[in-house]
């Protein structure tokens, strides 16, 4: 799984998935405390507009877990990913090593915006609150498209 990676792609995947396992320990340890009816969605201005049972509060891991896991699979293969410019036997190794990076680290940030809305759900359930601070939200989102466009810009400079 981790061959002939440098040792902070490794660090990178391992990351990951300690934050899913993290997660999910987190759910089964919280999962007594919980109500029998919890937030299951926030709306876009971060307040409560979907409510489930208990049970729900697993959904999150077990997506982040198929989603980092696909990620990780999907990395395996960097040959059939888009490049920007044009992929050469001068430029190839280079472009799939920025590539290849640029998954572990999206990955990570994912896993880690998906733990932060599992513990909030958790929180607002535990303490009856009804919102989520979108405002972390959407620094998620912004590094997400900050970390794009300076892997692209990256993949740029190789041609």
């Amino acid at each position: 799984m981790f061959n002939n990676k440098p040792t902070f792609d490794k660090v990178l995947e391992i990351s990951a998935i300690s934050i899913i396992a993290i997660m999910a320990m987190y759910d089964i340890y919280s999962f007594s405390f919980l109500p029998e009816i919890i937030p299951t969605h926030f709306n876009a201005e971060g307040v409560v507009d979907g409510t489930g049972n208990r049970l729900t509060i697993f959904i999150m891991p077990f997506i982040a877990f198929f989603l980092c896991g696909g990620l990780i699979v999907l990395n395996r293969y960097p040959q059939i990913f888009n490049y920007p410019v044009k992929v050469t036997e001068n430029n190839r190794e280079k472009l799939f090593a920025i590539s290849t990076r640029f998954i572990r680290i999206l990955n990570l940030i994912i896993c880690t915006l998906f733990a932060y809305m599992n513990f909030s759900t958790i929180q607002n359930a535990i303490k009856s609150g009804n919102t989520l601070n979108i405002g972390v939200v959407f620094v998620f989102i912004g590094v997400i498209i900050f970390s794009s466009v300076v892997f692209i810009v990256k993949m740029y400079r190789v041609k």
